[in-house]
């Protein structure tokens, strides 16, 4: 298993973001201002690839956190 930073190509992810907010405005938003992961899985019987991913805003941190 494999835990992948998306730096481009973030809409390619677009059906499985779906899934967490409908609104594809609202994940647009999310995009720009956000670090998406993808946690890329391998079934080593059936050499079949799964994808998961996440996407979360950038937080601002406060001066001495």
């Amino acid at each position: 298993m494999t835990i992948k930073k998306i730096l481009s190509g973030k809409k390619e992810y677009l059906e499985l973001l779906l899934l967490a907010d409908e609104q594809e405005s609202m994940i647009d938003r999310y995009l720009e201002r956000g670090e998406m992961y993808v946690f890329l899985e391998e079934k080593t019987a059936s050499r079949e690839n799964r994808r998961r991913c996440a996407s979360s805003p950038m937080r601002r941190r406060r001066p001495g956190a």
